[in-house]
């Protein structure tokens, strides 16, 4: 599993293409429009179908200690963008949507892709394990070796986010355009390693 994926910060795969524009979706739970709860868990159930192991669902929703989202959700819908990472028959698999507008939409579309992908297999005409191919060398984000280059070489944690948050002011694609996009997703990815390298 990829080093630097983590639950939040959103961990983008650098050689995933961002959306060029966002739209609704037509996911919904019982007549109204599914929430973060729900959509995760429709993913779950969806993964222990399949047999993942080591799952990493990266978003911009920070999790409270019981697993449930945390109520400041900024972030999140600065970027409703969500990451998949997880191992399928000893073999690394990243899948990543940010089409739809809120991050429990695009949840609830890894879910249903995963269920897609499962009806093919069912078919006949496809396995899982070449369904999944096209998704196994999307690299992370940034490796563990980058995130002191990619922050500017911080002496300490303080410098770090000092550092984090001056760069994110030039790149962020709100700012710099959706062509800053991966450059933002390297930046996300450093920091969050450096709060653990410098933590």
């Amino acid at each position: 599993m990829s080093e630097t994926a983590t639950a939040f910060p959103l961990a983008w795969p650098a050689a995933k293409p961002r959306a060029r524009s966002r739209r609704s979706s037509a996911f919904s739970h019982r007549g109204s429009a599914i929430d973060v709860d729900t959509a995760r868990r429709r993913l779950r159930d969806e993964l222990a179908r399949i047999g993942a192991k080591d799952v990493i669902l990266s978003t911009n929703i920070r999790l409270r200690v019981d697993g449930t989202p945390g109520v400041d959700q900024k972030a999140a819908a600065y970027d409703p963008g969500a990451a998949l990472y997880f191992k399928h028959k000893g073999k690394d698999v990243v899948l990543a949507v940010d089409t739809f507008l809120k991050v429990a939409e695009n949840i609830a579309a890894l879910a249903a892709h995963i269920e897609a992908t499962r009806a093919i297999e069912r078919y006949g005409v496809g396995s899982l394990e070449q369904m999944f191919t096209g998704f196994t060398a999307l690299p992370p984000a940034t490796s563990v070796n980058d995130w002191r280059e990619e922050l500017q070489n911080p002496r300490d944690l303080a410098e770090a986010e000092e550092n984090y948050r001056h760069l994110m002011l030039r790149h962020h694609p709100d700012v710099a355009g959706p062509s800053s996009t991966a450059k933002a997703a390297a930046l996300n990815a450093a920091i969050a390693l450096a709060r653990k390298a410098l933590a």
